[in-house]
């Protein structure tokens, strides 16, 4: 499945929805201003978080996944493990860059079991954890070869992170090669807050006898050259979501109390984002491990 064909049909539930809905206020914090994270329990913020984000997003994931196969040899199985996976769009990434090279054993962890995943392939195993990460890492062996938090770094507070990295120790890890990757959020303090939070489990791993040549506060982005460029102008696996753009920078008029709403501009301006088309606002952090 191509990531337009996997928006296309979260949109079509999402227009079902508008079309139905008495108003659209409960969309209106669909944001992660000052670190707010949206309900993703309701599956109508689902729709929109994906129709906003997601696209972007896998862009993102690829080419932190073409960064780290530039450094490792690849196993024949690549066991990975995705801290608040969401719809496992970082899979469909790992599965692009990867191809046939390597069979992919996955494990996700959220505690939303969301209604939209992508489908694995057949060669491929997938689990997905519905619950505490912190409790999945207390049972679970640690086997896989990479850990990866999708955006989801900035969900979890510095004492879970402790909590977290605590559960690394070198008896438990299996692995004499652990890679990490974090997908981090860019709005104001973001990268500075998680940058915090990525270090104490950089440091744990050096307690743990791993050496590594990366730095734990370095982090990697988008020449500007190439953040000025639309997604689909880079990578061929992504087209133009005309019908999302459509769909997103109109969502407002769709609302029924709108044109008499007291926060009728705040409403535009929430409502009214487009999805995410170039790589803006894309950073991340990539660790090597070894011992």
């Amino acid at each position: 499945m191509s990531i337009n064909d996997f928006l296309d049909s979260v949109l079509s539930d999402f227009e079902a929805y508008i079309h139905s809905a008495q108003d659209l206020c409960k969309l209106w914090d669909t944001h992660y201003d000052a670190g707010r994270i949206p309900d993703y329990s309701d599956i109508n913020i689902q729709q929109l978080y994906l129709l906003r984000y997601a696209y972007a997003y896998a862009f993102e994931y690829k080419t932190m996944y073409t960064h780290l196969c530039k450094r490792i040899i690849l196993p024949n199985t690549i066991e990975v493990t995705s801290v608040g996976c969401g719809s496992m769009v970082d899979y469909w990434s790992l599965e692009r860059v990867i191809g046939s090279r390597s069979m992919i054993s996955y494990r996700g962890i959220d505690v939303i079991d969301w209604y939209y995943k992508f489908p694995i392939r057949a060669t491929d195993t997938e689990t997905y954890f519905c619950g505490d990460a912190i409790a999945f890492f207390k049972q679970e062996a640690l086997t896989s070869d990479i850990y990866i938090f999708p955006k989801s770094i900035s969900e979890f507070t510095v004492t879970d992170i402790q909590s977290l990295a605590n559960c690394f120790t070198a008896d438990r890890i299996l692995r004499d090669k652990v890679c990490f990757l974090f997908s981090l959020r860019t709005d104001p303090g973001s990268i500075q807050r998680d940058s915090v939070k990525t270090s104490i489990i950089f440091n744990r791993m050096v307690q743990c006898g791993f050496h590594t040549q990366d730095q734990s506060g370095q982090f990697y982005h988008f020449i500007d050259t190439i953040r000025g460029k639309k997604i689909r102008e880079l990578d061929d696996d992504f087209e133009h979501p005309g019908d999302t753009v459509d769909c997103l920078k109109e969502l407002y008029t769709g609302c029924a109390g709108f044109p008499s709403c007291p926060k009728k501009e705040d409403c535009k301006n929430r409502l009214g984002r487009w999805p995410i088309l170039n790589c803006n606002q894309a950073a991340w952090q990539l660790f090597v491990f070894e011992r």
